[in-house]
């Protein structure tokens, strides 16, 4: 189970959505092929567990694409974001704590 506190019906859909992932890529394999299945667009709609929502959404976005492509220019572009300062990074910060007080990453 992923850092939220999820209620026991929410638990058993993300298990659910978990399971039905995991035979899929048994299935299918990972990796950029596929999203161009239409198994996947209508998988991707009943729902992304935590588990795997980040790798699908850098697939499915093109964002895996493009930072295997530029490697350097993303990193680059990562070093340059660490080093600038802006109102509203503070901002979303800030919200982060209180918006989302359950989850690990915001537990001190």
């Amino acid at each position: 189970m992923g850092p939220l506190s999820f209620s026991k019906k929410d638990q058993a859909k993300e298990r659910g959505t978990e399971s039905l992932w995991d035979t899929y890529f048994s299935e299918n394999g990972r990796g950029a092929c596929m999203f161009r299945m239409k198994e996947a667009a209508v998988l991707a709609q009943t729902g992304l567990p935590e588990k795997y929502r980040a790798e699908i959404w850098l697939l499915f976005s093109g964002a895996m694409n493009e930072m295997d492509a530029r490697p350097a220019q993303y990193a680059s572009l990562v070093e340059k974001c660490k080093k600038r300062k802006n109102i509203a990074f503070e901002d979303i910060e800030r919200d982060l704590h209180r918006s989302l007080p359950e989850h690990k990453a915001f537990q001190s």
